[in-house]
């Protein structure tokens, strides 16, 4: 689903702008505010935000005028911030006070947000700021303890471009604002699940860096030391990180974390799972009947395809890039090295004839029925693998596996893991003479006929050797 970004005609983040007029923020709304209202209010409440106004757009005021009061009202904290923000939106980098200038805004904006100092007032934020767009993002949680504002600060050569600003209410009801770990986010919801008696909040937004676009949700809790990060995503990470978008479901107690698999969408399944010991979110489990060690990645045939993987059945007038099976399917791989790239020739049982361009030098690795395996590398340490449909002719996904072996349904996989991302009460042994190739692999499984690629650990993890992590002699 869209969501929704800074708006900023100055920065990456591209939106559309309109001026920010006190007529259309929902001071003088007829479906706000009845006219014997407006007469009791509107006029005081004009006044204060006015005289706000004033003092964040001149920029020739004294140093020792104070930042505005603390507002009262929501509607008086979103026209006030509104009014910054056009103004910090519309100044021009060549005047000579300009870094002053934003410096200064950006000072008042923080000091207003800061000034948010009741969960009534930040009730009232959060139902004016619902009511207009606006040059900047807030999100409130469900149980409404915990907010946050991002906003576009127009420092570009400082690291503060993007600024995030939490509040969440302490023990006595009282909202105190905070920053919060990592880089800035652009944040646009904050989801609450309950875990070990207390609410976890998902901060969940976006990100950008040359001009790539990445999410990412952090977890937090409130405890007696404010606002912390909590460890309770898999590899004992606070936070999830991901090219696409997260789909955050069943009162948040349901993750779909997804990714890119060539040209085509995986997705990688975390539940909220509860134990005698703690509360966190796991990975999606499947069984396997055998436990897996490196020996089961190790190729033990001589056309050097997947464990697992029917064999071809070739005829000596064959060439050793012409590969045939049973089912009479036909593969003849040829490499350019001029182009740097590899040919698939494919002629099937009903005589059909396909082809199948790769780039860099390619291999065939694995079949399985109406399913072919090509591996071309991908850097220095591992290779893609591609999982090729011949009834439908297209490539399915495509996904950079140190290891891989087949079996009836799925592709058992690796991924290697930090030593200091171990699970604590599991021991895993290591051979002493693997030295400085010494790396733990977490094991994976994916059923390769499902049209959507589901992830699913295995729950288990070895000691293997960074030697023999390739799908192929290339």
């Amino acid at each position: 689903m869209p969501h929704p970004s800074i708006h900023t005609g100055h920065s990456s983040i591209k939106v559309s702008k309109s001026p920010v007029k006190l007529s259309n923020l929902g001071l003088f709304n007829p479906y706000t505010l009845e006219i014997m209202e407006i007469k009791r209010i509107a006029i005081p409440l004009l006044c204060t935000v006015l005289f706000a106004l004033t003092r964040c757009g001149n920029h020739n005021y004294s140093n020792k005028i104070p930042i505005p009061q603390k507002f009262k009202k929501g509607q008086e904290v979103i026209t006030y911030l509104d009014h910054c923000f056009s103004m910090l939106d519309n100044l021009e980098k060549n005047t000579a006070d300009y870094i002053k200038t934003v410096t200064d805004i950006n000072v008042r904006i923080r000091k207003t947000i800061e000034g948010i100092n009741s969960l009534e007032l930040l009730k009232e934020v959060n139902k004016s700021y619902s009511l207009a767009k606006h040059e900047y993002l807030f999100t409130l949680s469900e149980d409404g303890k915990v907010a946050a504002f991002t906003w576009h600060s127009r420092m570009e050569e400082s690291t503060l471009r993007i600024r995030n600003i939490a509040l969440y209410a302490s023990e006595d009801n009282k909202v105190v604002p905070t920053s919060l770990y990592g880089n800035p986010l652009n944040l646009y919801q904050i989801h609450t699940v309950e875990i070990d008696n207390k609410p976890l909040y998902l901060f969940h937004g976006s990100t950008e860096s040359n001009q790539k676009q990445s999410f990412r949700i952090d977890a937090y809790t409130i405890n007696n030391n404010g606002l912390e990060q909590l460890a309770v995503f898999p590899n004992r990470n606070s936070s999830l990180t991901s090219a696409l978008d997260f789909d955050v479901e069943m009162d948040a107690s349901f993750i779909l974390k997804a990714e890119k698999w060539g040209s085509h969408t995986a997705y990688r399944p975390l539940e909220l799972s509860t134990n005698h010991e703690k509360s966190d979110f796991v990975e999606a489990l499947t069984k396997l009947d055998n436990m897996i060690g490196p020996q089961q990645f190790k190729i033990t045939n001589s056309w050097n395809f997947l464990n697992g993987s029917e064999l071809p059945t070739n005829h000596q007038n064959f060439s050793k890039n012409t590969f045939v099976f049973d089912d009479q399917l036909i593969v003849n791989l040829t490499y350019d090295a001029t182009k740097d790239s590899s040919l698939a020739m494919l002629s099937t049982p009903q005589n059909d004839k396909i082809q199948l361009p790769f780039r860099g030098e390619a291999s065939l690795v694995g079949k399985m029925g109406n399913y072919l395996f090509f591996s071309n590398a991908k850097d220095g340490k591992q290779d893609n693998l591609h999982l090729y449909d011949i009834d439908k002719r297209e490539i399915r996904w495509t996904y950079p596996m140190p290891q891989a072996f087949l079996t009836e349904d799925s592709v058992v996989f690796t991924e290697s893991i930090e030593p200091y991302y171990l699970p604590h009460n599991r021991k895993i042994e290591c051979d002493s003479g693997l030295g400085i190739n010494k790396t733990y692999y977490k094991v994976y499984a994916v059923k390769y006929r499902e049209p959507t690629p589901i992830v699913e650990y295995t729950n288990q993890i070895f000691c293997g050797s960074t030697k023999y992590s390739r799908l192929a002699k290339l």
